[in-house]
């Protein structure tokens, strides 16, 4: 009950910024993969949306849930990520993954738990396989106004046409 609830919350969230930044939203009907379509107004881009899917994540489960997430083609991943802190303030971190960039996080993920044992005993002692995936989920954050220019660049890169 509670992922859902964060999942609700995040959606939500996700779709305030998303309209601030002046992307139009679509909520599709019946699929489970999608969330909702997002499209930026432009000559060159009138009537395509990029359908976006949002995980919610607590920050103790950042590791489990991306092992159990499927990169699908032509998706656009929107990972939001409650950090509590010790003090018990509520912040959300947003990160915006391609297919690609998804298998990319989750290969480094894989070769962290598969090196862990090694790594032990190495320079990098003391990292937990949760900070490892935190690092490489780093280059692809992404904050309130950043979003149309990230989904300009998927258009621009064709992103939507290899779906």
């Amino acid at each position: 009950m509670e992922l859902e609830m964060l999942e609700a919350v995040a959606r939500t969230c996700l779709m305030d910024v998303l309209l601030k930044d002046g992307i139009e939203i679509a909520l599709p009907i019946g699929d489970n993969q999608i969330d909702m379509l997002a499209s930026i107004e432009s000559r060159s881009t009138s009537g395509i949306r990029i359908p976006l899917r949002v995980i919610a994540v607590y920050a103790d489960a950042l590791y489990r849930r991306f092992e159990e997430e499927v990169p699908t083609p032509g998706l656009l991943v929107a990972v939001v990520w409650d950090t509590v802190n010790p003090i018990a303030v509520r912040t959300y971190r947003t990160f915006a993954l391609t297919p690609a960039e998804l298998t990319v996080v989750k290969m480094v993920a894989l070769i962290a738990r598969n090196g862990a044992p090694r790594a032990a005993h190495g320079a990098h002692s003391g990292r937990t396989e949760e900070q490892v995936l935190q690092n490489a989920l780093e280059p692809f954050a992404i904050s309130p106004g950043q979003w149309r220019k990230k989904l300009a660049t998927l258009l621009k890169d064709d992103f939507v046409s290899r779906a």
